[in-house]
């Protein structure tokens, strides 16, 4: 893990996602942050500024009691922001996410936004690169035969109507 943190560091400063199983339960939600956070504050010790860290609590879906889940995020909030202090790296936030399923509302809903926070970052750092090209990419390699060699925009614009929900735009002057 060590040497991709580096290589991701690089970029200072840098933003991570960290990801705690919530229905593994506390204790090991908190280690999980933990391992991550002095992770990344190993590696990221001597870059100038701190990076920032997100966490995401995952699974929320399987805690039914919802006052419970409402403590176990405060908690892990607590704990994460302590931790990184420690490390001198910065808590940015925490995101409690049911990622079972890929194509759940959470999901579309956390990508969506992740894309729009970040948009700002990926123009300044690759100007050429639009945001939705990992969404696009993933799109096109599920649902393209794998041995059509080319997909015209016309093509393109007819699977993004047949796939619902799939968070990109149709609209040309916003594809070209």
């Amino acid at each position: 893990h060590s040497s991709c943190l580096e290589a991701l560091s690089q970029s200072t400063p840098s933003t991570f996602l960290t990801l705690a199983d919530i229905s593994a339960g506390l204790d090991v939600a908190k280690t999980q942050i933990s391992y991550w956070s002095n992770m990344i504050g190993n590696v990221c010790s001597k870059c100038p500024q701190p990076s920032e860290v997100i966490v995401i609590g995952t699974h929320t879906d399987k805690i039914k009691d919802k006052a419970k889940l409402i403590r176990m995020q405060d908690e892990l909030c607590r704990h994460a922001d302590e931790a990184l202090k420690k490390t001198k790296q910065h808590f940015a936030g925490f995101m409690g996410l049911n990622i079972t399923d890929y194509r759940s509302a959470d999901m579309k809903w956390f990508i969506n936004n992740l894309l729009m926070e970040t948009n700002e970052v990926v123009r300044k750092r690759c100007p050429a690169i639009s945001p939705n090209c990992h969404v696009l990419y993933s799109l096109l390699t599920e649902k393209v035969p794998h041995d059509k060699v080319a997909i015209t925009l016309s093509d393109l614009l007819q699977l993004l109507d047949a796939v619902k929900d799939h968070g990109l735009s149709t609209n040309v002057s916003e594809i070209t």
